[in-house]
Protein backbone atom coordinates (compact mmCIF):
# COMPACT_ATOMS: atom_id res chain seq x y z
CA UNK A 1 0.00 0.00 0.00
CA UNK A 2 1.06 3.51 -0.50
CA UNK A 3 0.29 6.93 0.79
CA UNK A 4 1.30 9.86 -0.82
CA UNK A 5 -0.76 13.27 -0.11
CA UNK A 6 -4.08 12.19 -0.85
CA UNK A 7 -3.66 8.96 -2.79
CA UNK A 8 -3.67 5.86 -1.32
CA UNK A 9 -3.34 2.41 -2.90
CA UNK A 10 -2.51 -0.65 -3.04
CA UNK A 11 -0.21 -1.82 -5.91
CA UNK A 12 2.15 -4.51 -6.93
CA UNK A 13 5.71 -3.37 -7.49
CA UNK A 14 9.19 -4.91 -8.39
CA UNK A 15 11.84 -5.53 -6.00
CA UNK A 16 15.09 -4.14 -7.55
CA UNK A 17 17.68 -4.58 -4.90
CA UNK A 18 19.90 -1.89 -6.96
CA UNK A 19 17.98 0.45 -6.51
CA UNK A 20 18.63 2.80 -3.81
CA UNK A 21 15.49 4.72 -3.56
CA UNK A 22 12.16 3.59 -1.88
CA UNK A 23 9.86 3.14 -4.12
CA UNK A 24 9.18 4.51 -7.73
CA UNK A 25 5.67 5.11 -9.18
CA UNK A 26 4.91 6.16 -12.74
CA UNK A 27 5.14 9.47 -14.39
CA UNK A 28 1.15 8.73 -14.43
CA UNK A 29 0.71 9.38 -11.06
CA UNK A 30 2.03 12.76 -11.02
CA UNK A 31 -1.34 14.20 -11.86
CA UNK A 32 -2.85 12.74 -9.19
CA UNK A 33 -0.17 13.84 -6.90
CA UNK A 34 0.22 17.74 -8.06
CA UNK A 35 3.51 19.39 -7.45
CA UNK A 36 6.16 17.59 -6.02
CA UNK A 37 7.76 18.10 -2.44
CA UNK A 38 11.09 17.68 -4.27
CA UNK A 39 13.27 17.15 -7.47
CA UNK A 40 15.50 14.35 -7.00
CA UNK A 41 18.65 13.57 -9.55
CA UNK A 42 18.99 10.01 -9.99
CA UNK A 43 21.64 7.95 -12.10
CA UNK A 44 20.18 4.89 -13.66
CA UNK A 45 21.70 2.02 -15.05
CA UNK A 46 22.98 3.06 -18.05
CA UNK A 47 24.89 6.17 -16.34
CA UNK A 48 22.87 8.59 -17.77
CA UNK A 49 21.42 11.45 -14.89
CA UNK A 50 18.01 12.26 -14.77
CA UNK A 51 15.36 14.54 -12.61
CA UNK A 52 12.43 13.31 -11.36
CA UNK A 53 9.31 15.01 -8.86
CA UNK A 54 9.42 13.50 -5.70
CA UNK A 55 6.62 13.32 -2.88
CA UNK A 56 6.41 12.57 1.03
CA UNK A 57 4.69 9.31 1.58
CA UNK A 58 4.49 6.02 3.09
CA UNK A 59 4.74 2.69 1.91
CA UNK A 60 3.69 -0.83 3.74
CA UNK A 61 3.75 -4.09 3.00
CA UNK A 62 0.66 -6.77 2.61
CA UNK A 63 0.23 -8.38 6.03
CA UNK A 64 2.66 -6.91 8.02
CA UNK A 65 2.17 -4.21 10.68
CA UNK A 66 5.18 -2.01 9.91
CA UNK A 67 4.81 0.99 7.81
CA UNK A 68 7.88 2.92 6.23
CA UNK A 69 8.24 6.81 5.94
CA UNK A 70 9.21 7.12 2.05
CA UNK A 71 10.44 9.54 -0.52
CA UNK A 72 8.25 8.09 -3.46
CA UNK A 73 9.78 9.34 -6.85
CA UNK A 74 7.66 9.87 -9.90
CA UNK A 75 9.82 7.99 -13.42
CA UNK A 76 9.05 5.95 -15.74
CA UNK A 77 6.10 3.71 -16.46
CA UNK A 78 6.95 0.93 -13.82
CA UNK A 79 6.23 0.57 -9.87
CA UNK A 80 9.49 -0.33 -8.04
CA UNK A 81 10.44 -1.07 -4.72
CA UNK A 82 14.00 -0.09 -3.80
CA UNK A 83 16.47 -0.78 -0.98
CA UNK A 84 15.04 2.41 1.10
CA UNK A 85 11.64 -0.14 1.68
CA UNK A 86 13.05 -3.66 1.59
CA UNK A 87 16.28 -2.98 3.53
CA UNK A 88 13.65 -2.89 6.32
CA UNK A 89 12.39 -6.15 6.33
CA UNK A 90 13.94 -10.10 5.97
CA UNK A 91 13.39 -11.07 2.59
CA UNK A 92 13.67 -14.43 0.68
CA UNK A 93 13.42 -15.28 -2.86
CA UNK A 94 11.68 -18.55 -3.37
CA UNK A 95 12.90 -19.92 -6.65
CA UNK A 96 10.80 -17.49 -9.04
CA UNK A 97 7.98 -18.04 -7.00
CA UNK A 98 7.20 -15.93 -4.35
CA UNK A 99 9.08 -13.55 -2.06
CA UNK A 100 8.44 -13.96 1.42
CA UNK A 101 8.71 -10.71 3.67
CA UNK A 102 8.94 -10.77 7.24
CA UNK A 103 10.16 -8.38 10.34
Amino acid sequence: TIEARHLREDVLALVDTGFDGFLILPDSYLPQLGPPDFVGRWTLADGSAVEAAEFRGAVAITGLDRVVQARITCLGTEIVLGRGVVDRFAITFDHGRRMIATE
